[in-house]
């Protein structure tokens, strides 16, 4: 079927008893307005149509829209009202035109990685519950977003539910970012701390017979520091010790008695020499 309408042409018309996604028509309108454009789609599909205060505004727009590859009559219908911003919601048997609006709502990243992807999918749901089955929405998993076009009430209803939805959820994921920051400070302070003892540390192995060692056992035990600490493999009889640095000549001592090795001390006197003693 082929329709063409221009403002020296008059309308030719063939109404139809089919589905209006079934009828297929090519289309040409020169300057038609916009209304008679749905009159068009209207008496072809046998449908209601009705203008929105709002979108009745533009009912008088002028249409250049030409279609030569056969598409539905229902196709024609949310292309036309598509190019000049208007939609449709289906009330019944009515079609109703609406200015439409478009918004891409995303759920903030943090609020999904603290409380999981469970949250996303309930996005997801509370906007397909707020606008019209003639909707368009698209979702965007990567990006924790949803696209929706719809009437113009719908979409801006949309946002302030998904508002309400979502300030209890960055609270509390405000909270847990909080948290972890804090643990990861305070990994990082600790690993600071373990690194500068480490740089203090001394480590010193020797060989202690099983007896030499029970002998000195309790001595090292009361000689080293908080962060000291010492290991015997009475197989190897090996003695591992690992004590800071300004505490480790106490620790020599006590080793040098297991070890038998006399520490002596030993003064010098220093005085000048006469010059007569040099001769």
């Amino acid at each position: 079927m082929r329709v063409k309408y221009s403002l020296s042409v008059m309308l030719i018309l063939a109404t139809v008893a089919v589905s209006w996604a079934q009828t297929k028509i090519t289309a040409e309108f020169y300057g038609a307005k916009l209304s008679t454009v749905i009159d068009v789609v209207s008496k072809l599909s046998n449908k209601n149509i009705i203008w929105d205060k709002e979108a009745a505004g533009k009912s008088s727009t002028s249409v250049y829209l030409t279609i030569r590859q056969p598409v539905s009559v229902e196709t024609l219908f949310k292309l036309a009202l598509k190019e000049y911003d208007l939609t449709y919601i289906k009330q019944g048997t009515i079609y109703k035109i609406k200015a439409a609006e478009e918004a891409l709502i995303t759920i903030p990243p943090e609020v999904v990685k603290y409380l999981g992807k469970d949250v996303f999918d309930s996005f997801v749901s509370i906007i397909k519950d707020n606008i019209s089955n003639t909707a368009e929405f698209k979702i965007y998993k990567a990006s924790n977003a949803v696209y929706i076009r719809d009437a113009k009430e719908n979409v801006r209803n949309v946002k302030k539910v998904v508002a309400e939805f979502l300030k209890p959820l960055q609270k509390e994921a405000e909270k847990l970012a909080k948290i972890e920051e804090e643990k990861e400070k305070q990994m990082k302070e600790a690993a600071l701390a373990k690194a500068k003892l480490e740089s203090m540390l001394l480590k010193k192995e020797i060989k202690v017979n099983p007896e030499e060692f029970k002998a000195i056992e309790d001595e090292l035990i009361e000689t080293l520091s908080p962060y000291g600490k010492y290991s015997y493999d009475p197989k190897k009889q090996k003695l591992t010790i690992v004590e800071v640095r300004n505490n480790f000549s106490k620790v020599s001592k006590i080793l040098a008695k297991a070890q038998k090795i006399d520490i002596v001390t030993k003064c010098y006197y220093v005085r000048a020499l006469e010059p007569a003693e040099l001769l």
